[in-house]
């Protein structure tokens, strides 16, 4: 509020001085035009006067102007007009800036030619320290503006950021919550398979233990999203992992009837299985999601290759679709009708882990999801 305060009284402030300037130069050009042409028609008087004396003592008015211009430091020519014609006094030496009067004395009209090279060289003089002037003060509003768009735009920050911190609380303990029921409700059915284990060793047991372990892990993880994660890297091949993910979606690529495309370069990348299937899995399953709202023809293109020091995955579907790019990786700003958005966080925060990084684009109407991922075993911290 302070600072606010203090660039409000300097904004004023430069706003007063700037008024004062521009009275003072109002009246100093004035008061410079003011005295100039008294000082031109004290001048002409002057050679009025000698004109009319020359005339009453029947001299030559030619002569006495161009013995007046040898002497004279503004009159610098004169002309004789008489019976339409025009005489130039001997000795003129009519300037381009002239500041030309007119003088009658029957039967004689004189044209008398001034210099008005000091007067236009002290008004060019004051418009040149206004413009200056403009320009400081302009450049003092603008730094003013600056400061005050600064300021505004901090306090703003600042403001959404409570705001988000007050809503991300809020999500958190409803998460909370829901992940408590969620773990209660694992246990019971860890129980139930304990005891199904008892009766009979059928595969289905198996898969059914093993997708309850990883979801139990999956809940421990998000339970607290500030801990960081813990790899269990191995050496696996990367095309593999990427079709057994695709063969997990085979009956939801069937139902929407998509064509998929695998361009997959062979590689052995150290990373933690477990946690780069949920990566990929995310990735595919937004890629579905996203073509089941448009309509047919739908595709589904999956590409890998080896791209310098990284193994580089790209997850493209023709839908075109992609949400605000700004909010898409960040946690609880999901797109979806009841989602939490933690799906492409926890996807940026596993390749991330594994020294990698994750973007998402438009390109020539396709949703292009990019994950690159480092080659060679990670050197141990």
């Amino acid at each position: 509020m302070a600072s606010r305060r203090y660039l409000l009284f300097f904004f004023v402030v430069l706003e007063i001085l700037g008024l004062g300037f521009l009275y003072n130069f109002y009246r100093l050009r004035n008061e410079w035009e003011s005295f100039f042409r008294l000082t031109l028609e004290e001048e002409k008087q002057r050679v009025h006067s000698a004109l009319k004396a020359t005339l009453a003592a029947g001299g030559d008015p030619v002569e006495t102007l161009s013995e007046y211009l040898e002497g004279s430091r503004l009159l610098k020519g004169a002309a004789l007009i008489l019976s339409g014609r025009t005489i130039i006094v001997p000795g003129s030496d009519i300037p381009p800036q002239s500041l030309i009067y007119t003088l009658e004395l029957d039967p004689f009209v004189f044209q008398l030619y001034f210099s008005g090279k000091s007067f236009y060289e002290i008004k060019r003089h004051l418009y040149a320290e206004l413009a200056l002037w403009l320009l400081l003060n302009l450049t003092g509003l603008g730094v003013t503006l600056w400061l005050l768009r600064s300021y505004y735009r901090s306090r703003l920050a600042l403001t959404q950021e409570r705001a988000e911190a007050e809503r991300l609380k809020s999500i958190s303990l409803a998460i909370a919550s829901v992940l408590h029921e969620v773990k209660n409700a694992l246990n019971n059915f860890n129980f139930a398979v304990f005891r199904l284990k008892k009766k009979t060793s059928s595969e289905e047991v198996r898969l059914l233990e093993e997708e309850i372990r990883r979801l139990t892990l999956y809940l421990e993880e998000v339970s607290d999203l500030r801990k960081p994660l813990i790899l269990n890297r191995v050496e696996v091949s990367i095309a593999d992992l990427l079709r057994e993910v695709l063969g997990e979606f085979s009956e939801r690529i069937k139902d929407l009837g998509v064509e998929v495309e695998i361009d997959v370069q062979p590689a052995r990348l150290f990373v933690d299985p477990e946690r780069m299937r949920v990566v990929l899995r995310n990735v595919v399953r937004n890629a579905l999601e996203a073509l089941a709202e448009v309509s047919p023809p739908r595709r589904l293109r999956v590409s890998g290759e080896v791209k310098d020091k990284f193994y580089e995955i790209e997850v493209a579907d023709s839908a075109g679709l992609l949400p605000k790019a700004t909010e898409l990786f960040k946690p609880y700003k999901s797109q979806k009708p009841g989602g939490f958005g933690l799906g492409l966080f926890n996807v940026k925060r596993i390749v991330e882990a594994h020294g990698g990084e994750v973007q998402a684009e438009v390109r020539s109407g396709w949703t292009v999801f990019i994950l690159r991922l480092p080659l060679g075993k990670p050197s141990e911290e």
